[in-house]
């Protein structure tokens, strides 16, 4: 028998169909390495509107169905697209019960939590992957390789900006996102670290609600980041709640 012939696809159960949880599922469909078995959403008819309009063969469950999914030996991978504060428990669970675990972020809402986390992943000998996505786009990418070359110099400055519309939260989203520093600024906080190759040794950060739906979350619509590295780099990360969707990157060195 070939390799071909004797290669099985990886059994997923995807957690959320939601807007992450959607582009998830249209990019398992067309991989030939993994299958999703299990489709697991608080809301079910809007999972079975997602299968429908692809006409997938997953099966679909109820979050108080999870159990279901954690006892099948078929499922070898759990994908979380679920509310932040959801993550910590779906996570513990996929690993104890011997799953590996892609998660959006964040892992949890604490330093504490996510150590933990990672811990358990070791124990049980299976994998935990935070979807920082920004590190795989082609673009961004190849500025990290010409950094990492020397082609393009030694960073000092690495400027982000980020608007994002109000169609991309939907009802319920700021409730459960845990604030827009851990739901939207990790992104690009990593991706600065990634980029200039350090950690911060100090940071600060301003923000503002204009609109009253964010102020009664006690969270912000208005944004700016501003971090300090040890080589004397400098990143910065600024963001709008606004009606067109821009996002901007842009990396100084000293040949400017």
């Amino acid at each position: 028998m070939s390799k071909a012939e004797s290669f099985q696809p990886v059994g997923v159960a995807l957690f959320g169909a939601g807007r992450m949880g959607s582009v998830h599922f249209k990019h398992l469909r067309k991989m030939t390495q993994a299958t999703v078995l299990w489709l697991v959403e608080e809301f079910p008819e809007q999972a079975e509107k997602l299968v429908a309009q692809f006409g997938h063969t997953a099966s679909i469950l109820s979050t108080s169905q999870a159990e279901e999914v954690y006892a099948d030996p078929r499922v070898q991978a759990v994908i979380i697209a679920t509310p932040p504060n959801t993550h910590e428990y779906i996570i513990r669970n996929a690993l104890k019960a011997g799953k590996a675990v892609f998660c959006e972020k964040p892992i949890a809402h604490s330093v504490d939590k996510v150590k933990e986390l990672y811990e358990e992943s070791k124990r049980q000998g299976k994998s935990l992957f935070c979807a920082f996505n920004r590190r795989f786009c082609p673009q961004i990418r190849d500025v990290y390789n010409q950094v990492r070359e020397g082609a393009i110099g030694k960073v000092h400055m690495v400027k982000t900006c980020s608007r994002d519309p109000p169609t991309m939260m939907p009802p319920g989203y700021l409730e459960a996102s845990g604030g827009i520093f851990l739901d939207s600024a990790v992104h690009d906080i990593d991706m600065i670290c990634w980029l200039i190759g350090e950690k911060p040794e100090s940071v600060i950060a301003f923000g503002s609600a204009h609109d009253e739906s964010y102020a009664q979350q006690g969270d912000v619509d208005t944004c700016a980041v501003m971090l300090k590295f040890p080589s004397g780099a400098i990143g910065t990360w600024l963001w709008r709640h606004a009606h067109v969707r821009k996002q901007t990157r842009e990396v100084i060195d000293n040949l400017v």
